[in-house]
């Protein structure tokens, strides 16, 4: 993770890797991950996140073929 400050905001750039399941699923995935925080009367508050996903997603599965 690199962490940047700017005086009052920094910003943090690092590898969100996630390992999830959604309704019995796989729903792992790696994202470039954005962290955004600001400095508000001495205290950190999160003001915001980004993630993109890192490389190319999975092909979704074959539909067998059906005749016609």
């Amino acid at each position: 993770m690199t962490v940047r400050v700017y005086g009052e905001t920094a910003v943090a750039i690092g590898v969100h890797d996630q390992r999830a399941a959604y309704r019995g699923r796989p729903n792992d995935g790696k994202f470039r991950a954005t962290h955004i925080a600001v400095r508000d009367d001495g205290e950190w508050r999160l003001a915001g996140i980004h993630l993109s996903p890192i490389g190319v997603p999975a092909a979704p599965p074959q539909r067998p073929a059906t005749d016609h």
